[in-house]
């Protein structure tokens, strides 16, 4: 994977490993079909997800793993430990 930092979400995927890039793909896919009003960005090298400009989730992808990213202060009680 490349590690520099990504200009955008589409070189995020871009950079990613084939069979990283097609479980993120599947994954970005589900994102926006539930979050209809999600704007995708670039911060902190991965894509987060932002609804009413407050980044919601974040989405990476590793060699082996991809891994999602709630904020917490966002869903409030509706995530438990």
């Amino acid at each position: 994977m490349d590690h520099s930092t990504h200009k955008s979400a589409d070189a995020f995927f871009a950079a990613q490993p084939e069979a990283t890039r097609k479980l993120l793909e599947k994954v970005r896919a589900a994102i926006r079909k539930a979050m209809l009003d999600a704007v995708e960005t670039i911060s902190y090298n991965i894509p987060p997800y932002k609804s009413d400009g407050r980044a919601v989730l974040y989405l990476a992808g590793w060699k082996e793993h991809i891994s999602i990213y709630p904020v917490g202060a966002v869903f409030g009680d509706d995530i438990k430990p």
